[in-house]
């Protein structure tokens, strides 16, 4: 559920741009030359100080927020090929019906749906 949240680009986030004690992440340079600070809610920043602690354990003094083994960013089709894993789990049936799914569908959908939902709420 994280990819609704972080692009492919995150994968290469440092640990030092993640402020969890203030619910924000700096994204440098994140599309082009621009920046950006980027405020979450409080469940997903509890979400994500378990999930740095439970990492902190193994890698205690990492460089990456979301390292690989070797405190390396994931390579940048590492996303697609286990999103399509989990999808295909889920859903096997659609595996082989010639329509490809990828994570940006998958992110793409879920704003839209939440857009028109809110609309629908008045919100």
């Amino acid at each position: 559920m994280l990819y609704v949240f972080f692009s492919w680009k995150q994968r290469t986030l440092p640990s030092e741009n993640v402020h969890l004690d203030r619910n924000y992440i700096d994204a440098l340079q994140s599309k082009g030359p621009k920046s950006r600070r980027i405020f979450i809610t409080e469940e997903l920043a509890k979400y994500l100080r378990s999930y740095n602690k439970e990492i902190s354990i193994y890698l205690p003094s990492r460089k990456m927020f979301f390292p690989n083994r070797h405190d390396r960013p994931y390579g940048a089709n590492t996303l697609d090929v286990n999103f399509k894993r989990f999808w295909y789990q889920a859903y096997p049936k659609k595996k082989n019906n010639g329509v490809s799914i990828r994570p940006y569908d998958f992110r793409h959908h879920f704003a839209y749906s939440n857009l028109n939902r809110w609309l629908k709420e008045g919100l």
